[in-house]
């Protein structure tokens, strides 16, 4: 099972300074390292980082692809990707998984993709 979620968002909303903020908010303890972030909540580590690589606009049409979001997403040209040391763990404990993807959304406007089941959800915040 793939251990990692994926933020799709437009560059120009968010940064690691913004998903700190929005992190700390719901109660996450946050790592700020050089290109990337460590995220704790009880005794689950998470490892954000933010890709702007060409090919995730590439990937973000190709997921947002007759969906109801397809016109969001193919402006998606960054991407928060959220490494889960123990996903299995993690979906027992959703609600802190369900926070972490809620705050990195807040932080971003951004597109939730869970590739495990495949599922794209849109934004909270407008």
């Amino acid at each position: 099972m793939n251990s990692q979620f994926l933020v799709f968002f437009q560059a120009k909303n968010s940064s690691y300074e913004k998903a700190i903020q929005l992190l700390n908010s719901y109660s996450f303890k946050v790592e700020a390292q050089e290109d990337k972030l460590i995220v704790r909540y009880d005794h689950f580590t998470f490892e954000v980082i933010i890709n702007k690589a060409p090919y995730v606009l590439e990937e973000a049409q190709e997921i947002g692809a007759s969906s109801p979001y397809q016109e969001a997403m193919n402006l998606c040209n960054a991407r928060f990707e959220v490494s889960i040391e123990d996903l299995d763990a993690a979906l027992d404990e959703i609600n802190t998984l369900m926070s972490l993807q809620g705050a990195l959304q807040d932080a971003s406007k951004g597109y939730l993709f869970l590739p495990w089941n495949g599922s794209l959800s849109e934004p909270y915040l407008d």
